[in-house]
């Protein structure tokens, strides 16, 4: 299957914001994989990849970003700021699919 959208979520480990909303994310990434969604949800270690997190602009943990495929949000990624329970990430998931 084809992945036509991607949410990351930038964390840091040290931070009690990503430790309570990365179980969350993972079981809704879960979720999705199992159904065969072709939305993407993956988690980014911000203290393991500095670099990356430097050049995005991530200065806030956790960070979620939406990435549909096409478009000008396929490289800069647009902020999601909604609710940080798995049902809220996957309806966040599905809505960005559909964009792409």
């Amino acid at each position: 299957m084809r992945v036509r959208a991607t949410t990351l979520c930038r964390y840091a480990p040290w931070c009690s914001h990503c430790q309570e909303a990365k179980p969350a994310f993972g079981a809704a990434a879960d979720r999705l994989r199992a159904a065969g969604s072709p939305v993407e949800l993956a988690a980014v270690d911000c203290t393991a990849d500095q670099s990356t997190c430097v050049e995005m602009g991530i200065a806030e943990y956790p960070t979620f970003l939406a990435f549909p495929r096409g478009g000008d949000e396929t490289v800069k990624g647009r902020k999601y700021n909604g609710e940080r329970d798995p049902g809220s990430f996957e309806r966040e998931g599905a809505r960005i699919g559909n964009m792409a």
